[in-house]
């Protein structure tokens, strides 16, 4: 019997499971959600470091450049991914103030720390701006279209009304709004005639109506396993084909965005895809527990909220410390490559660690607090609200 924590992957426990009265993590969505991680790392390396951008502006349409774009091309790919996990918990939960308050404490410690860091050490100077961008760093959902830090705190708050909503459905109806919504968010996209803007609240509510028709149901569980990894195996396979065979006739700029086409936004027909076959191939991967695995698989929002915090930190690690582009034009492409995988681990692992020393040493001493004022909150407010 499964008992899910209410905070919900990629933030919290990714599968809880009880074993002697005490709760276990399941590692094999650990695991997963530090695999993804590690492709959002990699994504970032090449969109984050100018490097696609120093590839169109010198024409450099080579095996190297083709090389690189697949190696971050699945940045997209992950998100889904995340939300997947946390739709798929989520979807048979409740959610808690309390653990919307850590939530959000960890995006503003992070926030804060971080820009702090760069004003003392000179890497952002201090403006009447820069001192009003500060404080506004308490409100990490400044910005609710592509961010996803901003864009998951707005989705986690409709949580509880996506539950009831999805529990009102028949299973037929369940299927049919996926069926629509998939059609006009990621089927027809497909074809250039059709477009469809959304943000990604919009796109992490989609994600959770597919999650829980899959939990509800126990959808797609008749699949045999195997078929799940073969699939994604497929897919990738299928989609570094393409690769090539687009590098291969690459003469222009246009010619090079189709290399992302299927991948680019989290809506596309790939990225989607992906992300349900290798979601369900973890969900029944069996492994053994791993306290290593469960505490990085624990640290993966916190690597995210590192590594990807700003603008100046994106400067400073991919550009002034990584040098990527430096390094793209030195190394061939199996150096490059290799260079390009040990810089995603040592940064993963760099920021896991840190995010481990915050969650022992600040959080936890913290924890009874946080509970506690939550409570007289919810004392004092639960009962003027209206039911």
């Amino acid at each position: 019997m499964h008992s899910i924590n209410v905070l919900p992957p990629p933030f919290g426990k990714a599968d809880v499971s009880t074993s002697g009265g005490r709760k276990v993590r399941n590692s094999n969505l650990e695991l997963y959600r530090i695999i993804v991680m590690l492709l959002i790392i990699a994504h970032h390396f090449v969109v984050n470091s100018g490097l696609t951008g120093h590839i169109i502006e010198n024409g450099d349409y080579s095996a190297k450049s083709g090389a690189m774009m697949f190696f971050g091309a699945f940045g997209k790919t992950g998100i889904n991914c995340f939300v997947l996990i946390t739709g798929y918990f989520m979807s048979g939960s409740n959610i808690t103030l309390a653990k919307f308050v850590k939530l959000y404490g960890q995006m503003v410690f992070y926030s804060l720390i971080i820009s702090m860091i760069f004003f003392i050490s000179g890497h952002d100077a201090l403006t009447a701006r820069s001192a009003v961008d500060y404080v506004c760093k308490i409100f990490p959902a400044r910005s609710i279209s592509d961010n996803f830090g901003g864009c998951f705190m707005v989705f986690y708050l409709c949580l509880p009304f996506l539950i009831v909503f999805v529990k009102a459905l028949t299973r037929r109806q369940h299927f049919l709004l996926i069926c629509l919504l998939l059609l006009f968010y990621t089927l027809l996209p497909m074809f250039p005639k059709f477009s469809v803007r959304f943000n990604y609240v919009e796109w992490f509510s989609i994600l959770f109506v597919v999650a829980s028709y899959i939990r509800r149901y126990n959808a797609l569980d008749g699949v045999r396993h195997s078929y799940w990894g073969w699939a994604t195996l497929g897919l990738l396979l299928g989609y570094g084909l393409f690769c090539v065979a687009v590098m291969n006739n690459v003469a222009d700029e246009k010619k090079f965005g189709y290399v992302f086409h299927f991948v680019s936004d989290s809506n596309k027909v790939l990225a989607f895809a992906l992300a349900l076959c290798s979601f369900m191939w973890f969900k029944g991967l069996k492994i053994r527990q791993s306290r290593l695995i469960n505490a990085l698989g624990a640290s993966t929002f916190g690597v995210l909220l590192i590594h990807a915090n700003s603008d100046t930190m994106r400067q400073w690690l991919w550009v002034e410390k990584v040098k990527v582009v430096d390094s793209f034009i030195k190394y061939d492409t199996a150096d490059m490559l290799l260079y390009a995988a040990a810089c995603v681990v040592v940064i993963f692992m760099a920021c896991a660690s840190i995010d481990i020393v915050r969650s022992r040493f600040i959080e936890r001493p913290l924890n009874s607090c946080i509970e506690r004022a939550v409570r007289r909150v919810q004392k004092h407010i639960g009962p003027k609200l209206p039911r």
